[in-house]
């Protein structure tokens, strides 16, 4: 038996004996000294009538290292290294609320207390030591803690120096499997470490493919994509952060072993594309890869995905192409993880779960769980899963096809190609900060891309691209309408898209997120009041709106009456506009009071019309009292709202015209007809002018919310939002929580 003192702030001193064959007696611990709180006032007092519920502790040592094993230590940090707590049956569970695993709960003859000790790693890893659940570095910190259930009898709950003792005599670390093993039951082992964590495995991703035109000629009707499909890739993520590895000991043989991220962190995810799935088709053979010779089956992956019937050789996809390819889709796939990873996992007051398994250490192949467990500790979960004696509570690795964020894929100009290899052979492929992919012709991606990172897009610049395009997209797919539109053999769908992720936002900036679903109709006023009340801070945010139109759904963008082709006059596209706009303003927001009033007077609406000078708006009497800012507020909103009205009458009669002269023809492809010819020729003059002058605010929430405003009901119009942890789907009217309906 070892002697330890432990001293506090008042001076106080005990003696606690620690047998020989504990961690902390093999380790040399000599004192504990309390700083700040009077741990020894009352020390044969039960555990649960002490005053205090945590202390800091100073822990010395004969030699300042944790033995973990055979020849490895770990470095106990100097100064404050350790900490006490104590956990009370009115606390219920041992680490607060967690909606994703069972709590630990506390029954009203429970206590639990914890002692934590702070260390490092100084070195490499032996033999001996598996690790600690995640993949670290040398001279990582760790956070060490056992927590002890005790549990009161007729006698009552043990004194305070009674439990501490037994507390410092059953402090334990799993650094290798006979430690889960030998971890007594009912404690509980903490390790707090940044590291990676990793998980092999097929993961289904949701893809939105979005075929789109400009406004240059020719239009191809033929062209034929997969607007959208799941885009499945095989290889391991890993996962990088700060984590929180639990052991909890249930009984003699049942194990709940968890990794949690840690809480107000962040995750990084990579993916690792896996070996010899499926032939590499993105490079002949004999040729080496600049990467190495890592043939993997994610180039066709994603040509599957996006334009399936392509093969990557065909579009020329070889060589150093394939090798930037490869680069851009494994940039977009990490940031697209990432993102989806932690909105699944960003629980903003507690530590989330990311993978836990409930373990039956008495049962199954025991070398194999062995294995399993090992591996585990070394940072990689793979095959935990694959044990018969584990069940998963929580697997984010798995949970992949639930994720909220999808990898966008635009296709910027396809319909202006001859042929999707064709398209493909003269495009560049990029990505943006949020891993959504681009393929855009070579001169325009110079316009989008960011100059110091060739496979990047700018995303204000690509927002407005993609604005431009579907406008042109969605005015062609009307041109297949009309009672003869059937003869230019179309079937063409366009999507309008709206993405924003961050990772914290107040109450403020999310209530101004939500206008959106507002705008479109289908977030409902009030329901989101109570979670903003509550919510101070919003973790890991992720907004997604779509709006979807067939070629019916396009005809009433620009048609009051699609069936006679009857156009919206000019106040009915501006009343609209407003009414869109005033919908994403919040009025209790600075400055929005004057923007209202002006978006919603039909008198000063009017006059600015007439007057048609956004810098002479200071001669109208009901705003003649604004600051300079205020009504350059107004000018950017009349301007933005009379471009979108212009562009809308300016297209109609051209569009009109267009499908006058399909009716009329008698080509049976009416491309064939000049006259056709001619009148979408006349089409993409207009809109070439319109794409010019494309507003910023259109490419933004506005610009889907007043299109779907104006399609009368015609838009399929769907909303994602996730936050900490928590996710809501809205579409075709009703709300849907993490893939049910929400109650």
């Amino acid at each position: 038996m070892t002697n330890i003192t432990i001293t506090d702030k008042a001076g106080l001193s005990a003696d606690v004996e620690l047998r020989d064959n504990s961690l902390l007696g093999q380790s040399k611990l000599m004192q504990l000294l309390a700083p700040t709180v009077s741990l020894l006032a009352h020390p044969e007092q039960p555990i649960n009538q002490i005053a205090f519920r945590g202390a800091a502790l100073s822990a010395k040592f004969n030699s300042p290292a944790l033995s973990i094993a055979s020849g490895v230590d770990l470095a106990i940090t100097a100064g404050v290294n350790g900490a006490l707590s104590i956990v009370l049956p009115s606390d219920q569970t041992l680490f607060g609320p967690n909606d994703f695993v069972p709590a630990i709960p506390l029954a009203a003859d429970e206590c639990w207390m914890g002692f934590e000790l702070d260390a490092f790693l100084s070195g490499q890893l032996g033999a001996t030591v598996n690790g600690f659940g995640a993949g670290i570095a040398a001279s990582s910190k760790l956070g060490l803690t056992t927590y002890i259930l005790f549990k009161s009898t007729s006698a009552g709950f043990p004194s305070f120096k009674s439990a501490l003792t037994g507390l410092l005599n059953g402090f334990s670390a799993n650094f290798g499997v006979d430690d889960f093993r030998r971890q007594l039951p009912r404690t509980v082992n903490v390790t707090e470490l940044s590291g990676s964590i990793t998980f092999s495995g097929s993961y289904s991703l949701p893809a939105n493919v979005h075929a789109l035109a400009s406004s240059d000629l020719p239009f191809n009707y033929k062209i034929d994509v997969n607007p959208g499909a799941n885009l499945t890739i095989t290889g391991g993520i890993a996962l990088s952060g700060e984590f929180v590895v639990r052991s909890h000991k249930i009984s003699a043989t049942e194990l709940q072993l968890g990794i949690y991220k840690k809480k107000g962190s962040t995750l990084t995810a990579t993916f690792t594309a896996g070996v010899g799935v499926e032939a590499d088709l993105s490079r002949p053979a004999g040729t080496q890869s600049n990467a190495g010779a890592n043939y993997t089956d994610l180039i066709s992956a994603f040509f599957k995905t996006a334009l399936p019937g392509v093969r990557p050789e065909q579009a020329g996809i070889v060589g150093d192409r394939a090798d930037a390819l490869r680069g851009v889709l494994n940039g977009s796939i990490d940031r697209s993880l990432s993102i989806a990873m932690n909105v699944a996992c960003s629980a903003a007051t507690t530590d989330e779960a990311s993978v836990v398994y409930l373990v039956d250490l008495g049962s199954g192949d025991q070398a194999k769980t062995d294995a399993a467990l090992g591996s585990a500790l070394k940072g990689n979960w793979t095959q935990i899963d694959s044990l018969p004696n584990a069940r998963a509570l929580r697997n984010v690795f798995r949970e992949t096809h639930d994720f909220q964020h999808s990898i966008n894929i635009d296709l910027l100009g396809v319909y202006n190609a001859k042929s999707l290899i064709d398209y493909v052979n003269s495009c560049k492929i990029l990505h943006d900060d949020d891993g959504q992919i681009v393929i855009v012709d070579r001169v325009k991606a110079s316009e989008i891309e960011v100059a110091s990172k060739p496979d990047v897009a700018d995303r204000d610049k690509l927002r407005a691209a993609l604005s431009r395009e579907f406008l042109s997209t969605v005015t062609y797919a009307a041109g297949a309408g009309g009672p003869n539109g059937g003869k230019l053999n179309a079937n063409i769908s366009v999507s309008q898209a709206y993405f924003r992720y961050a990772r914290q936002l107040n109450g403020r900036q999310m209530r101004d997120e939500l206008l959106l679903g507002a705008a479109l109709g289908i977030v409902q006023p009030g329901s989101w009041d109570g979670i903003l009340v509550s919510t101070s801070n919003f973790g890991h945010v992720s907004v997604g709106a779509m709006a979807d139109y067939d070629t019916a759904g396009a005809m009433h963008l620009f048609f009051a009456d699609p069936a006679n082709r009857t156009p919206y006059t000019r106040s009915a596209l501006e009343s609209i506009g407003r009414k869109a706009m005033a919908a994403l303003i919040e009025p209790s927001d600075p400055g929005s009071t004057s923007r209202l009033l002006a978006l919603s007077s039909n008198p000063v609406w009017n006059a600015m019309d007439e007057i048609g000078n956004s810098a002479s708006f200071r001669q109208i009497p009901e705003i003649n009292h604004l600051n300079v800012n205020e009504l350059a507020v107004i000018a950017a909103d009349w301007i933005d709202i009379r471009w979108w009205a212009d562009a809308m009458l300016e297209v109609a009669p051209k569009l009109s015209d267009m499908l006058v002269a399909v009716e009329h023809s008698t080509a049976v492809d009416p491309t064939t007809d000049p006259e056709f010819m001619k009148r979408r020729e006349a089409l993409a003059h207009v809109l070439g002018a319109v794409a010019r002058n494309t507003r910023s605010a259109f490419a933004g929430g506005w610009g889907l919310a007043v299109m779907a405003a104006v399609s009368g009901g015609a838009a399929k119009v769907s909303l994602d939002i996730g936050w900490n942890s928590q996710t809501r789907h809205y579409q075709n009217g009703q709300m849907l929580s993490a893939g049910a309906p929400a109650a």
